[in-house]
């Protein structure tokens, strides 16, 4: 008979890096976005551009923060200020706002003077300043349709069903949602992937990890940003 557990569902705390509103991870994704291939936000000597899913520089790094696209244009910092680049490192909106977020229906909150407003993609502002407001900051989760869920059994994580049936014993120090067919799993202080079977895919050894998405997933080591393939080969080592 399948073991069964009655504590209720936890939600492991999302993983937030960087500075500004949110971090280099965190996005919204839209309809635009799939017919597009992905870029990744890569850190270089403290400055950040992008790579390819082929770890291929395509914007050199130059600005003090970046963040994923979103409708085909992506968040940045320089001096200070926030601005929106376009998938060919062309700026699409300068840098002069306090604070920015992504595009969704077409529209960002910006900060102005300390007030949030809404421009649109050619950064014309369509309402003004008025709101004290901060963007909800989720991590970008593109989770499998799966009935997985971690769950937690006496401060260990496994993987099981609505209904309480375990599938992946409670091994794991941490654990988080599937995507790509790989849910990320912590050891001792060490992160690496698991499949749904709950072989070890990628063994433990980042400090911090995130879902694969395209084939790549972004980690941490030593406080340097990289990309590994899910063969958890590098295709952009850890830099900073």
């Amino acid at each position: 008979m399948p073991r069964r557990f009655v504590l209720p569902l936890l939600l492991i705390p999302f993983i937030v890096l960087g500075c500004g509103p949110t971090g280099a991870d965190e996005n919204q994704s839209s309809a635009a976005d799939i017919y597009q291939p992905r870029l990744y936000p890569v850190v270089e000597n403290g400055r950040w551009g992008f790579i390819d899913s082929q770890g291929e520089v395509v914007v050199t790094p130059r600005y003090e923060w970046a963040a994923n696209f979103s409708r085909d244009l992506a968040l940045v910092r320089e001096n200070g200020l926030y601005g929106y680049i376009r998938r060919n490192g062309d700026v699409a909106i300068e840098p002069q706002y306090e604070d920015a977020w992504h595009f969704s229906d077409g529209l960002a909150p910006v900060m102005i003077d300390g007030q949030w407003g809404y421009i649109d993609a050619e950064g014309v502002l369509r309402v003004e300043p008025q709101f004290e407001l901060n963007p909800s900051v989720l991590e970008e989760r593109e989770v499998d349709d799966t009935d997985l869920q971690p769950m937690r059994d006496d401060g260990r994580f496994g993987f099981g069903r609505a209904d309480g049936t375990v599938d992946i014993e409670t091994l794991f120090d941490g654990a988080w949602y599937f995507s790509g067919g790989l849910a990320r799993v912590q050891v001792g202080d060490k992160w690496g992937y698991i499949n749904r079977d709950g072989d070890v895919i990628i063994e433990p050894r980042f400090d911090r990890a995130w879902d694969f998405n395209d084939g790549v997933a972004m980690v941490e080591v030593d406080s340097g940003i990289g990309y590994i393939n899910r063969s958890g080969d590098f295709i952009w080592e850890p830099t900073r």
